[in-house]
């Protein structure tokens, strides 16, 4: 769902991006494989971020990549519109979004869609304990409150 899609009354939307923020050392991932026939797909779908390289780390064996994170660190329409440019499928895709709808394409006061914060936590628990607390405290709200605080205010 992205903010287009969200009546106006609603305030919850399931999404996840990443956003650069000094004060966070070491932020646990899913790292995942596409081949490069989905590409097309993926830029259709996260048209709205900048996607960069980043290194990464694989816990179980040490092994050092790089690849890519959707960042959502920007922090107006201009902007996001200055980065679909580069590339006609993500800019079609911004002039379809801005065509219906009117507002800003990130919303501050938009805050968890509960189903889908408890998936995420769900899956996560099944994992190290390390895993939760890590993204219980580098994962935030739109307004800037971790998850840890949002769940415990």
């Amino acid at each position: 769902m992205r903010a287009n899609d969200i009546p106006k009354d609603r305030k919850d939307y399931a999404c996840l991006s990443a956003v650069p923020d000094a004060r966070i050392k070491k932020m646990y991932v899913s790292v995942f494989d596409i081949p490069l026939s989905n590409w097309p797909a993926l830029l259709d779908r996260e048209f709205e971020y900048r996607l960069v390289n980043i290194p990464f780390k694989e816990l179980k064996t040490g092994k050092k990549g790089e690849g890519v994170v959707c960042m959502g660190d920007y922090d107006n329409d201009f902007e996001c519109e200055q980065i679909t440019a580069s590339d006609p499928i993500r800019f079609k895709r911004w002039k379809e979004f801005k065509d219906k709808y009117q507002g800003p394409m990130w919303r501050c006061d938009l805050e968890p869609c509960p189903t889908y914060l408890s998936r995420c936590i769900e899956t996560i628990k099944s994992k190290q304990p390390e895993f939760l607390d890590n993204f219980l405290d580098t994962t935030f709200t739109g307004d800037e409150r971790s998850i840890r605080e949002y769940l415990n205010p």
